[in-house]
């Protein structure tokens, strides 16, 4: 029986299911408890992965986007001067952004808008 063998033996349940947890959530397959060694002949406890067994994987959840707005946009006088922002705003949107972020810069150029 190797170190981690009797490591293994030691857990208790809920340390177990823990471990087991966390292992499937990174994709590694347990050996059963029954067993005395691990498929890859290494006494490890823990069979060997696919080295690209990640791609096959999905996210658990999707990544979400959002839209940060910093700086001044440089002009002076603009009847234009809040365009971009608003229709960044609206862009993002319809296309599911979770927030945008605007600065809040009081009296002065940078950030001003």
């Amino acid at each position: 029986m190797t170190d981690l063998s009797e490591r293994l033996t030691k857990l208790s349940p809920e340390q177990r299911r823990l471990l087991e947890q966390r292992m499937r959530e990174r994709g590694i397959s347990a050996v059963p408890e029954s067993a005395t060694g691990s498929a890859d002949g290494g006494g490890t406890g823990v069979e060997q992965e696919d080295p690209d067994a990640w791609r096959g994987r999905r996210p658990e959840r999707p990544i979400e986007f959002g839209l940060y707005l910093f700086s001044d946009d440089g002009s002076k006088e603009s009847d234009a001067k809040y365009r971009l922002t608003l229709e960044s705003g609206r862009f993002a949107d319809q296309n599911g952004f979770l927030a945008i972020w605007t600065p809040e810069r009081h009296f002065q150029p940078f950030g001003g808008l």
